[in-house]
């Protein structure tokens, strides 16, 4: 692999005007990136916590159904961290007194990885999850675990 491609353009901008060399179509910039991601670590910036999202505690005011499973989450939490969960618990159809809430289209294992990546309990992004990771994300509004995976 040849890593001084980039390092070229920037050095020398006149190479985008060369209409031979492809950079431009329709007025703007072609830029292509490959990215590997090999692990990320999700809980670089706090210390873990224990959290167990599958029993009952006096961390959790809420309960997420996920392929028929009980998810217990802090409804704070979530909402903190994303507009969706922000709606779902606190938007102003919602009954507050409401403690579950079905989730669909999501499967249970992949919400559980995301979950423990915002919870801060020492799950990581990796190869084999980040992708799902990031569409789970972008569905819930998780700018800022979106942010954190690069």
């Amino acid at each position: 692999d040849n890593d001084e491609g980039l390092l070229l353009v920037l050095d020398k901008p006149s190479l985008l005007d060369d209409p031979k060399l492809g950079f431009f179509k329709d007025g703007a910039i072609i830029v292509e990136a490959r990215i590997k991601v090999y692990s990320k670590d999700g809980s670089r910036f706090r210390n873990k916590i224990e959290f167990d999202l599958f029993s009952p505690s006096h961390k959790s005011d809420g309960i997420l159904i996920v392929e028929g499973e009980k998810v217990h989450v802090s409804k704070q939490f979530l909402s903190i961290h994303s507009p969706f969960f922000d709606r779902i618990f606190f938007g102003k159809f919602k009954d507050a007194t409401e403690l579950e809430t079905e989730i669909q289209e999501v499967k249970l294992d992949e919400l559980e990885v995301l979950l423990k990546i915002l919870y801060r309990t020492g799950e990581s992004f990796d190869a084999s999850n980040v992708e799902y990771v990031l569409k789970l994300a972008d569905r819930f509004e998780m700018l800022t675990t979106q942010k954190s995976i690069f």
